[in-house]
């Protein structure tokens, strides 16, 4: 089943999944009598689960949201609001501790010869740049082994 489609952004599945929580939790708070009971509880707790999973794909999410199946603690704090907080927060620190590199590098479509290209690269970092440097390295080695250093 699928809830939110694919390629959505963040902000959308983020929106969309805070929305199914408050529901639920609003839904388990209310009409506690009805989902007390443990048959439909579980159902309606196992299928709010497997929703809030098909969006998040977060299994320290889904971890947190077992917590419903515990008799009274389920009932009583909102989990699956707090869960769905902590993997907003989660996820959006994640792009903002990643470099983008796409602007210099790109896939090379040829598979027989090196698979990333540089493209915009600055010239301290140029193939031919890093070619030399390398094969300064290896003289200057090859001098110390053979005690040849100035």
């Amino acid at each position: 089943m699928e809830i939110v489609k694919e390629g959505t952004s963040f902000r959308g599945k983020a929106l969309t999944a805070l929305g199914i929580s408050v529901t639920a939790d609003a839904l388990d708070y209310f009409a506690a009598p009805i989902f007390s009971t443990p048959i439909i509880g579980d159902i309606f707790d196992s299928v709010v689960t497997s929703l809030l999973y098909s969006i998040t794909k977060s299994k320290l999410s889904t971890a947190v949201n077992m917590a419903e199946f515990i008799p009274f603690v389920g009932d009583l704090l909102p989990v699956y609001t707090l869960s769905t907080l902590m993997w907003i927060s989660k996820e959006s620190k994640k792009g903002k501790n990643t470099v983008s590199y796409k602007k210099n590098y790109e896939l090379n479509p040829d598979k027989n010869k090196s698979q990333i290209l540089l493209k915009n690269a600055p010239a301290e970092i140029t193939k031919v740049n890093l070619r030399n440097r390398f094969n300064n390295l290896k003289n200057t080695i090859s001098k110390a082994r053979s005690g040849n250093i100035n």
